[in-house]
């Protein structure tokens, strides 16, 4: 018998939360949390106002908010109420048992690709169809949009952003809370709290 599931947000990313939920047919969605909507059904489940209005039977629980800070700020509230988070990947992935670590609350979109030596770290977002080559280290709340590239070694910092369609040389390092534009090539470090852009990448 499945196990019944929370989802923390109801915009367009919770749709895909949703959706891998259901094919992995591991737990039953019984509702979705928003703290400012007010509508009331979601996806033909009902919405809840708040954290304190889930069933109390109810003690997994997944953030499907795309804002990589406020998605670890849930995440973590979550933690300490004693909820579990699970791992959500897509069936249509291609994922390497060698040597890969995928933590809590984080989130394996169709189509992506991670290689052997690949640690992500809690509260991601590997969205469709990204590629990780080996040995690359996420940090916690990164966000690695749609057919980014990341190439082996690559390490991305905490909060950080990777943009649609970008590509990061072999070992470089993007800092904390970076934000790498949509088609950026990085072929050099980034330093925290950069945004950069273009090929190859520049600050903005």
């Amino acid at each position: 018998m499945s196990k019944s599931i929370i989802i923390y947000g109801t915009g367009g990313h919770a749709k895909v939360v949703a959706d891998i939920i259901r094919l992995r047919g591991e737990y039953h969605i019984v509702g979705f949390v928003d703290d400012c909507d007010e509508k009331s059904t979601f996806l033909d489940q009902p919405v809840y106002q708040g954290i304190k209005q889930i069933p109390k039977n109810v003690k997994t629980a997944f953030v499907a908010i795309g804002d990589n800070k406020i998605r670890r700020d849930k995440a973590k509230l979550l933690r300490e109420l004693g909820f579990s988070l699970p791992i959500l990947i897509h069936p249509g992935t291609i994922i390497s048992k060698l040597q890969t670590n995928i933590q809590s609350g984080t989130l394996v979109a169709a189509g992506a690709i991670i290689n052997p030596g690949v640690i992500i770290g809690e509260d991601c977002i590997i969205n469709t169809g990204a590629s990780l080559d080996h040995d690359d280290i996420v940090g916690y709340a990164v966000h690695i949009a749609p057919q980014a590239c990341l190439c082996g070694g690559v390490k991305v910092g905490d909060f950080s952003f990777v943009g649609a369609n970008s590509c990061i040389r072999q070992y470089c390092n993007v800092g904390v809370c970076c934000t790498i534009g949509m088609g950026a090539a990085v072929i050099r470090d980034i330093p925290d709290n950069s945004m950069v852009m273009g090929v190859p990448a520049h600050a903005k």
